[in-house]
């Protein structure tokens, strides 16, 4: 009698284990992370309270800070989620930051899109007293470099502060402005929108300070800036992307005149304002 219990138990524990097996087969290990990505595979190594690897049904590893998880759960593979589909949003949100830090570095090129001012100024009698390089500056292409360090809150915007140099032919502008930028998804390539709104110096400027009067200024003056641009994003390695975008550039500026002979009735008319409207396309890395 009990030989034929032990027997019996034996054939019921291999009856079952093809069932037992195939019921773990039908369960992976999902993890659910902080910015909302679910990753589907199997956990393959997990450090206590500090990282977790995870493989995914098409091979790809993945390891994150025990910070970046909601949640760690078996789940049921279900037939609604094809097995060469569980790893894609995994690898497609590795390959592109989240948030964090941002580093934004763009080379710029512009060219005039109806610039205004006048070119020359003169006196009451219709003489001239005085022209400045406004006609040299809208007759050639601008040429510059910006860098934005900021912040991106989730994938879809940032903010960040930046500093450059625009150059045109007899002017040379230092911008520092805010910047703010908008993506419309959470891919891999996405378009998005900027805006660049600050204030541009010319280095002689920022290099005579204390402020001199108006009778002994000499220098050309930059002055109100602003950047709306529309272009596109894609990551092409890791926390890497590539952006590309067309914009228009509103630049205000205060243009001396370098002929001007002072006199007391002509205090204030040896600065000519004008307006640097240029169409720029800028190219560039996200970091």
């Amino acid at each position: 009698m009990k030989y034929r219990l032990i027997f019996l138990l034996i054939i019921f524990s291999v009856a079952a284990l093809p069932s037992f097996v195939n019921a773990q087969a039908n369960y992976e290990d999902v993890v659910y992370l902080k910015n909302g990505s679910i990753i589907h595979g199997t956990i393959i190594e997990q450090v206590p309270n500090e990282s977790i690897k995870i493989k995914t049904a098409d091979g790809n590893i993945f390891v994150y800070k025990m910070d970046e998880i909601s949640k760690l759960t078996k789940e049921e593979k279900t037939s609604t989620t094809p097995a060469r589909h569980r790893g894609r949003d995994a690898k497609d949100t590795a390959t592109r930051k989240q948030h964090g830090y941002t580093n934004i570095t763009e080379l710029n090129f512009a060219t005039d899109a109806g610039s205004s001012g006048s070119t020359t100024t003169t006196n009451s009698s219709g003489a001239i007293i005085g022209s400045s390089n406004f006609g040299g500056i809208t007759d050639n292409v601008s040429l510059g470099l910006t860098t934005i360090n900021g912040y991106l809150v989730l994938p879809y915007f940032s903010f960040g502060a930046g500093v450059g140099i625009h150059v045109y032919k007899g002017l040379a502008l230092i911008p520092l402005f805010l910047d703010l930028r908008g993506n419309f998804l959470d891919k891999r390539t996405t378009p998005f929108v900027s805006l660049g709104i600050g204030y541009s110096y010319t280095v002689q400027q920022i290099a005579s300070a204390p402020i001199k009067t108006a009778k002994n200024e000499t220098y050309d003056k930059g002055g109100f800036l602003l950047n709306p641009s529309l272009g596109v994003k894609f990551f092409v390695v890791p926390k890497m992307a590539l952006n590309l975008s067309i914009g228009y550039r509103y630049q205000k500026v205060q243009l001396y005149n370098n002929n001007y002979t002072y006199t007391s009735s002509y205090m204030q008319s040896n600065y000519e304002s004008h307006t640097l409207g240029f169409f720029n396309l800028k190219f560039g890395f996200t970091f």
